[in-house]
């Protein structure tokens, strides 16, 4: 077998969203506890690049960055339960639209992509806003389909 080497780095670079806005999805959200005994919710977001590849991106929500909270409920539909001050992770499985990606490098650990915001810029949504149309994904069966798998 011949193949072209890559360092770890560029390896994991290679699995990485350009930097942009994308269409997200949220698969799973959890209450947690931050470090500082602070309330927030753990996020995976489910993301698309222009080609319908899956991306797998993390994020969190709490009281100490509101700007990005207010954005997310903004996004989602979910305006109501910002204004009453209580949201549940449970609330936000389900929830789609739009998010800017960025990729943040720190030191010695390896790229990864992070969430700069939700929604669009410069496009302020509306909570009255209908949400995005689902992007037609390819079902399980039919993305493997193509793959010449020899086992």
């Amino acid at each position: 077998m011949k193949f072209t080497p890559k360092s770890e780095s560029e390896i994991a670079s290679d699995s990485l969203l350009a930097p942009g806005v994308y269409d997200f999805e949220v698969v799973a959200a959890e209450d947690k506890v931050s470090k500082n005994g602070n309330d927030m919710m753990a996020l995976n977001l489910k993301v698309w690049d222009s080609a319908g590849k899956t991306h797998f991106v993390k994020d969190w929500l709490l009281e100490a960055f509101l700007k990005k909270l207010l954005e997310f409920c903004v996004e989602t539909n979910l305006r109501g339960s910002y204004d009453d001050g209580t949201l549940q992770a449970s609330d936000l499985i389900g929830k789609t639209g739009k998010v800017e990606i960025a990729i943040e490098e720190k030191g010695d650990y390896p790229a990864k992509n992070t969430v700069k915001r939700y929604g669009v810029k410069g496009s302020p949504k509306k909570a009255s806003d209908p949400l995005p149309a689902p992007t037609p994904r390819k079902a399980a069966h039919e993305v493997f389909a193509d793959d010449d798998i020899p086992f």
